[in-house]
């Protein structure tokens, strides 16, 4: 994100996980251990991360939150927030304290999908007529292998295919955008069952 920056380019990154966990934070900060949230929090700002989308409110000070005000961010909190941002060209959305919910239980919140957060992030940093680089990432499959629990997982997989749908959708309008699919990694052995402890 450095590069795309000195390039001249806006750039973005939308989790549902923390926004400071350790996917989104490799992008764009420089920390001893993925755990130092709390440090990882200011240096999204601080390296003019355009777009910031995802869980992690505990880690954005009121400070923090007066800083980024102060630097052009729109701050927005909930889906009907979210889905207002229209004339800025710098979000952050800051959607839970820590992650955000599963998307089982999303309809019983007022948090955005990950769909959501990619159509508005997309529909931010492409104003920019450099170019962008957004990272999303579906952070929930990961933990719900990791929990042995399918339906976790495939909610949240079906999830991230409606947030690729709209990068897709984006890209073939564009007719200059590489989209990058990738697993983090596997876990949870899904083919075999799994379920409770052992």
């Amino acid at each position: 994100m450095e590069e795309t920056e000195r390039k001249g380019k806006s750039s973005g990154l939308v989790a549902t996980s923390t926004i400071t966990h350790a996917t989104p934070a490799a992008f764009a900060s420089h920390v001893a251990s993925r755990a130092d949230e709390a440090d990882i929090a200011p240096q999204l700002l601080d390296n003019d991360v355009d777009v910031i989308l995802g869980g992690g409110q505990k880690y954005f000070t009121d400070e923090l939150i007066d800083e980024a005000k102060d630097d052009g961010y729109q701050l927005v909190t909930n889906k009907r927030e979210l889905d207002r941002v229209k004339k800025t060209n710098k979000v952050l959305g800051l959607f839970a304290e820590e992650g955000m919910a599963p998307e089982l239980d999303r309809e019983d919140t007022q948090q955005p999908s990950l769909a959501d957060m990619t159509e508005t992030a997309i529909d931010t940093l492409k104003k920019n007529k450099n170019g962008f680089f957004l990272m999303v990432e579906g952070s929930q499959i990961d933990w719900a292998g990791h929990a042995n629990d399918a339906a976790w997982a495939m909610k949240d997989s079906e999830a991230f295919e409606e947030a690729v749908i709209e990068a897709m959708d984006f890209a073939k309008k564009d007719g200059n955008t590489l989209v990058v699919v990738a697993g983090d990694h596997d876990t949870g052995g899904m083919s075999v069952g799994g379920y409770g402890n052992g």
